[in-house]
């Protein structure tokens, strides 16, 4: 069972995730060689903080962070 998303940080990172609703379902800061599933119901608001350090899996696919980020942060949906 493969989840919707996985972040996987090679130095500390900062990631919030918030549904559809504007709750939010995961915010943490993740730590260098932490990796973290996320589960639920898309679609999904994302930001992720020092995105450069962040490999990020959608739905077991690689998802290219260079493409959303401004900086060194990244804000895209997942739907």
């Amino acid at each position: 069972n493969v989840p919707l998303m996985r972040v996987k940080a090679q130095q500390d990172s900062w990631v919030q995730v918030k549904d559809a609703n504007g709750a939010v379902v995961f915010e943490k800061t993740i730590k260098a060689g932490e990796e973290h599933d996320i589960a639920g119901t898309a679609p999904w608001k994302v930001v992720i903080g020092n995105a450069v350090a962040v490999k990020l899996l959608v739905r077991g696919e690689s998802f290219d962070l260079q493409k959303v980020m401004k900086g060194s942060t990244a804000r895209f949906e997942v739907n």
